[in-house]
């Protein structure tokens, strides 16, 4: 039990300072010396609210403090008062004017811009649209110009394949020779080749003495004003006529002398001309014609004919004794016959 007497004064001190510690902390209000604030008077408080009321100093103001009218204008703050904040705000209003105008004109401008290019794609594909449309009614002309010459050209080939095609032959079947005049009978036969009826037929005929050299030329028969009435022709059908032609002495001597100084013979001439309509044709169309020559000349050996021209050449046609045996009756090949 040493140790315990040993330590006593320790355990002593520390049971000392705690005492100590608690009587500081259980201590009240005010008995610190130092005055708390509910424990002020009145009379310092009239004292104090005096002193405030008093002007500060001039060395102790602040001169960089902003009076109401220098107050700064914050963002979101109005203050009707603030001259700062007025020009602020006619400064943000002319801003916003500004940006709206910016932002109004340059829709104005991008308005403008589409509105010109959608006019210009307008105008470019109106223009396109004219052109393909001019183009379209150019090429529907000429198909319309291509068709119509198309069926121009059926009709026509149709119309030529349907047509009526009237033919002339004929043959000599009498000679004589009288006081005044040369007499010839020949029988007209005509035929029609087509496919429809010849209508209105009408044949012309004419006889000249005429001298060898001019018969050979190739031109067309002479037409005779007063052409004789046939019947009409159907497909396949044929019509005979008899004609009597006959030429004057007057006409026969004229020859005669133009032949002579010629040095060559006299030929008697047979033009026959045959008109008639055809079935389609309107009612003022011309008649369609259909014309041959014949000539009448003596049978000449060609190996004599040329002392013979003189005696059988001129003379056979004013010779009242020469035979129609001894007369060739052909078609004159150099005027063949003409369709139209």
């Amino acid at each position: 039990m040493a140790s315990d007497g040993r330590y006593q004064p320790v355990r002593t001190f520390i049971l000392i300072l705690s005492a100590c510690l608690l009587s500081a902390a259980g201590k009240p209000d005010g008995q610190d010396g130092k005055t708390l604030p509910h424990q002020i008077q009145p009379k310092e408080i009239d004292e104090k609210a005096e002193k405030a009321r008093e002007p500060l100093p001039s060395s102790t103001m602040n001169t960089n403090t902003p009076s109401r009218h220098d107050q700064p204008c914050p963002t979101g703050r109005d203050d009707r008062d603030s001259d700062l904040c007025a020009q602020w705000k006619a400064a943000d209003a002319a801003k916003s004017a500004a940006d709206a105008a910016w932002w109004i004109g340059g829709a104005g401008v991008l308005i403008g811009a589409l509105t010109l290019l959608t006019a210009i794609a307008a105008a470019a594909y109106a223009r396109g649209a004219a052109r393909h449309t001019k183009e379209g009614a150019t090429q529907a002309k000429r198909a319309s110009d291509a068709a119509e010459e198309a069926l121009t050209h059926s009709q026509n080939a149709s119309r030529t394949d349907l047509r009526a095609w009237v033919n002339i032959k004929a043959v000599l079947i009498d000679y004589k020779r009288t006081k005044d005049f040369a007499h010839f009978s020949i029988e007209v036969s005509l035929s029609n080749l087509g496919k429809t009826p010849a209508l209105d037929v009408e044949i012309s005929h004419q006889i000249h003495a005429r001298e060898s050299i001019v018969i050979n030329n190739g031109s067309l028969p002479e037409i005779v004003p007063f052409p004789h009435a046939m019947p009409p022709l159907m497909p396949n059908e044929k019509s005979r006529q008899t004609f009597g032609l006959r030429i004057a002495n007057q006409e026969i001597n004229r020859a005669i002398q133009t032949a002579a100084k010629s040095r060559c013979a006299v030929m008697a001439v047979i033009d026959l001309v045959v008109y008639y309509h055809l079935t389609f044709d309107e009612p003022d169309t011309s008649k369609r014609m259909t014309s041959i020559r014949y000539t009448i000349h003596p049978d000449i050996d060609p190996q004599q004919f040329p002392n013979a021209w003189r005696q059988i050449g001129l003379k056979w046609i004013d010779d009242q004794n020469y035979m129609m045996d001894r007369l060739i009756f052909a078609q004159d090949k150099s005027a063949p016959t003409h369709l139209t």
